[in-house]
């Protein structure tokens, strides 16, 4: 046993005779088992249940005296609720099922709202699809849990809000998404676009269509499964914020990247210069760019040589040199001359870097740089961090 499950304080929040007064103070312990303990211990008062709740929901539900507590208060759920406010409470597998019901009853449709977002009960999400509120159908209809046909019935709602999420929903039939595709609002266009279910020859009738919407040319450009030659059409007619982005994608095939390379926008360039999955021999290319937008995003490629990035951290620009300091591949010979470079913006890429050795922090460490130190106190901090989190032998 661990010192931590043999300590008093844990014994005592385990004990169901221990005064609820003594549990009070124990909530405010600073081990998160000890305080586990007291959501679940039934001597712990509804004041303490409420300050736990947000934290452990489901201990604090499935406490044993909570059926005693709903007789003297029928009202304590509803002041639980209120208690939970960093996520929803209905996002968690294990809730106990009145308190599910008691959501899905709920008249204040936020509520019924949220559990038809989480929930994957098909009873309950039968119920709900059929709610009044057409926020509450649209919660069911984003649920990667909502059956099938339960998706199909609410596809056909008048609802746009509800046939968008039906169209963007994961686990939408294959045969739903095509009579979706039919419609003419740009948003389920996009949302099918986008949708990795969508098959392939349903993705080319949205892209046969005249005059395409930006929307869906971006969704197209998002989706992993869109064919080759879409891309290639949009990286040949498509705006340059659209080239841009093809150009930023990782689902980008090689030869697209390469013809984007040459493209007349400079931001484009530096988009293919930045892509992780961009060849060496386009890289080689890119780096002898007169547009430093271009060499820093070469610089902060992770497959660039050694050699070419030992160059660009002897760039004329500050800003390329900032983004080699801060490239994880830049040898510890090229961080110690930039950590005598000019610009505090460079030497302070130079003391985030978790490469930089002992004689780097020394020369930082005196550096004069306001910005400097702060950023040395952080990689400092991570890197203790770092040193607590790993496993004792």
């Amino acid at each position: 046993m661990s010192d931590t499950i043999q300590s008093p304080e844990l014994q005592s929040a385990l004990d169901e005779n221990t005064p609820s007064q003594i549990l009070r103070e124990l909530a405010q312990n600073e081990n998160k088992n000890i305080r586990f303990a007291v959501a679940k211990n039934p001597n712990t008062s509804p004041e303490v249940l409420k300050q736990l709740f947000n934290e452990f929901p489901i201990p604090v539900l499935n406490n044993f005296a909570l059926d005693l507590i709903l007789l003297e208060n029928p009202d304590f759920l509803e002041e639980l609720y209120g208690e939970h406010r960093e996520t929803n409470p209905f996002e968690y597998d294990e809730l106990p099922f009145f308190f599910i019901e008691w959501g899905t009853n709920h008249p204040n449709e936020n509520i019924r709202w949220n559990v038809a977002q989480f929930q994957k009960i098909p009873y309950i999400l039968e119920n709900l699809s059929q709610d009044k509120d057409e926020g509450v159908r649209a919660g069911v209809a984003s649920n990667e849990y909502t059956p099938s046909h339960i998706l199909e019935q609410l596809a056909q709602d008048e609802d746009i809000y509800i046939r968008r999420n039906i169209a963007a929903n994961q686990n939408t039939p294959i045969q739903i998404l095509e009579k979706l595709a039919e419609q003419e609002d740009v948003q389920i266009k996009s949302n099918i676009a986008r949708n990795l279910n969508t098959p392939i020859y349903t993705l080319e009738l949205l892209f046969s269509e005249e005059n395409i919407d930006v929307d869906i040319q971006t969704s197209f450009i998002e989706n992993k499964n869109t064919p080759s030659h879409i891309l290639e059409k949009l990286a040949e007619n498509g705006s340059a914020g659209i080239r841009s982005d093809i150009a930023r994608s990782l689902y980008t095939p090689i030869h697209i990247l390469e013809a984007l390379s040459k493209d007349d926008s400079e931001d484009v360039r530096s988009q293919v210069a930045g892509n992780q999955n961009t060849h060496l021999q386009i890289l080689e290319i890119l780096v002898q760019e007169k547009s430093s937008v271009v060499r820093r995003q070469v610089a902060s490629n992770l497959n660039i040589p050694i050699n070419i990035l030992e160059n660009l951290a002897e760039d004329e620009s500050v800003f390329v040199r900032r983004n080699a300091a801060d490239n994880i591949n830049i040898t510890v010979r090229a961080l110690e001359k930039l950590a005598k470079d000019k610009y505090p913006l460079v030497r302070g890429s130079v003391a985030k870097n978790p490469n930089i050795s002992n004689y780097i922090k020394e020369i930082l460490s005196e550096d004069a740089s306001e910005y400097v130190q702060k950023s040395l106190n952080i990689f400092e901090s991570l890197e203790v961090r770092s040193q607590e989190s790993e496993p004792k032998m």
